[in-house]
């Protein structure tokens, strides 16, 4: 969709494709293309406008493009489809379109070389996912699109890409190994993985690895007890296969899936599409994107009531204080589970409602940091191909709860590591530690085989990234980008947009490569600076979040039940853990297990 008018409201309409592609022996690339739109507001709307497809090499034209239920005009290297569709709520349209592109594809003897530049034009903050299915018998895929938010999935031979700003130029290019005759098997290929969806067997099986959240549940809910309902839940958290669990146990005490509103982050990390998939027609979901936050509050700001909000990463508070005071009345509280969350919140100079701090709980605290510190190595290890890191220097920003336990994993290892924190009692305790300790970033990150921000803040800024040395790779273990400053990484690079990063080994994408300019440094940028823990992972066994999940859970009902014990700002949650028996609970549990 590109400049023409349309009607729908801001952020309801979202657009999914999905390409099926075929691969002849003369190079000839045969495209099955579906579009969906989606209707996800409350309220009928009408797509008013065109879908436009630009191809900017002539030489990429289509050399056949028809669609099946819709007009296509031609106009140069523009392929417009006119739309004018009402869709009820929650109603999907289906655009479905046939391409061939000939002079794409380019045949060395063993691989095929592909490339289908295009540009979109899609309406920001809508959403645009594309799944590009390849040819079944493709023994090896090696891709070499430059977009950020793409994956390769090999098995099921299929290209991920998400986009959310608009305009965009898109270039899906990937290489092919093809050991078997060229043959088609993109629908087999669609059905079988049409059939990825989670059962009632699946969910049994994550459910039985949460006792605690389980047994609390059962624990609190009765029939005529429904604390959560008639609340409007605003929820920031992982897709992750336990969130069901904890929305279940919501669920139970009352939570209305109609009036709650769940934002996921796009960036890569295990079965958030099944997990979508699974939750989409029930919750009303969206992709987290700040812009499109402030609008959705702003279009919702009259339908919401007795708001609770549960965070990771500390958005909604601070924005809702600093943009949408009218809603603060109508807020009984939230509940924040990460450090940066915290943070963010700690800077609002009078907040007007409770913020219960599960991030710093005590049981947190000292159970979790282990399990995120072995998923950061392993997770760096696999993307890394097992490197030996023995002996090499690298440097850790940040000795907290994460940071300090991650340090010591590597020193016990014989590497060499280096401490930076902007508090001195940190770097007092780090040098106490036996590490060595630097007054400066900047100092810290000189000479480092491998760099990681473990702050929650931002702390790889210029100065930092022009003091790396030449292949240094930086590394995040906070939510989002908000580690390393990206903007400057990409400013004083040759090239913003970078180039992709590679497994030597499995060809699988683990980062984005940045040349900065004048010094020619190249700055290996892992997991595209979001953090490793999640990148591929699933960050930490079921059994760890369990209790994590269980500290919200005992969190939203005590913000209904006893908002009155709690002060406007930031509090602790010790009191609520020992209340509810949670570390015994836990303890009883990982016995049992034993």
């Amino acid at each position: 969709m590109n400049d023409s008018s349309y009607s729908f409201s801001t952020g309801s309409i979202f657009i999914k494709e999905r390409w099926i592609t075929e691969i002849n022996a003369d190079g000839e690339i045969k495209a099955s293309i579906e579009v969906f739109f989606k209707n996800q507001a409350k309220i009928p709307q009408r797509i008013s406008c065109y879908y436009e497809y630009l191809f900017p090499r002539s030489e990429n034209k289509p050399a056949h493009f028809i669609s099946l239920n819709k007009q296509v005009i031609i106009e140069g290297s523009s392929f417009k489809i006119p739309f004018n569709e009402l869709l009820e709520p929650q109603g999907i349209f289906k655009l479905e379109i046939d391409a061939i592109f000939r002079g794409t594809a380019h045949y060395d003897g063993l691989w095929w070389d592909v490339s289908l530049p295009l540009k979109y034009g899609v309406l920001p903050p809508h959403e645009l996912i594309i799944e590009c299915y390849l040819p079944m018998d493709a023994e090896e895929i090696k891709n070499r699109s430059k977009h950020q938010n793409q994956e390769v999935n090999e098995s099921d031979k299929k290209i991920d890409l998400v986009f959310t700003n608009s305009p965009f130029f898109l270039k899906i290019a990937y290489k092919l190994k093809i050991v078997n005759d060229f043959t088609h098997k993109g629908k087999e290929l669609l059905i079988e993985s049409s059939k990825k969806n989670l059962t009632d067997d699946d969910i049994k099986v994550i459910s039985n690895r949460m006792p605690v959240i389980n047994y609390l549940c059962k624990k609190l809910s009765k029939p005529e007890y429904k604390p959560l309902k008639d609340k409007s839940f605003l929820i920031i958290l992982h897709f992750l296969k336990d969130l069901i669990i904890f929305l279940k146990a919501c669920e139970k005490l009352g939570l209305e899936p109609k009036n709650s509103y769940l934002f996921y982050k796009p960036y890569l990390y295990p079965h958030k599409d099944i997990i979508e998939k699974y939750l989409e027609g029930k919750y009303n979901i969206y992709p987290l994107d700040l812009k499109f936050l402030s609008e959705f509050l702003d279009e919702k700001k009259d339908e919401l009531h007795d708001i609770i909000i549960l965070e990771d990463g500390g958005y909604i508070v601070p924005l809702i204080h600093d943009t949408f005071p009218g809603l603060l009345k109508s807020v009984i509280g939230a509940v924040e589970q990460t450090s940066k969350g915290i943070k963010r919140d700690g800077e609002i100079e009078e907040p007007q409602f409770c913020i219960l701090n599960v991030a710093e709980a005590k049981m947190k605290s000292r159970i979790e940091p282990p399990y995120v510190a072995d998923a950061v190595v392993y997770n760096i290890n696999t993307l890394l191909s097992n490197p030996n890191l023995r002996n090499k220097p690298i440097a850790i920003l940040g000795f907290g709860t994460i940071g300090s336990k991650i340090a010591q994993k590597y020193k016990n290892d014989g590497v060499n590591v280096t401490i930076y924190d902007s508090d001195p009692l940190a770097r007092v305790d780090a040098g106490n530690q036996g590490f060595t300790v630097e007054q400066y970033p900047e100092r810290a990150v000189m000479d480092k085989y491998l760099v990681m921000g473990c702050s929650g803040l931002t702390t790889i800024k210029s100065k930092e990234i022009l003091s790396l040395r030449n292949e240094t790779y930086l590394v995040s273990t906070s939510s989002d980008q908000s580690e390393i400053d990206i903007e400057s990484l990409q400013n004083l690079s040759k090239k913003s947009d970078g180039d992709i990063l590679t497994n030597d080994e499995t060809g699988k994408k683990i980062g984005t490569d940045y040349t900065i300019r004048y010094i020619n440094s190249k700055i290996h940028l892992l997991a595209d600076g979001y953090p490793i823990n999640f990148w591929y992972s699933d960050s930490m066994p079921n059994e760890v979040s369990d209790f994590v999940l269980s500290m919200i859970l005992i969190s939203c009902l005590e913000l209904v039940i006893n908002k009155s014990n709690f002060k406007n700002g930031i509090n602790n949650i010790d009191s609520l853990v020992d209340k509810y028996e949670i570390a015994q609970l836990f303890e009883q549990f990982q016995t049992i297990k034993r």
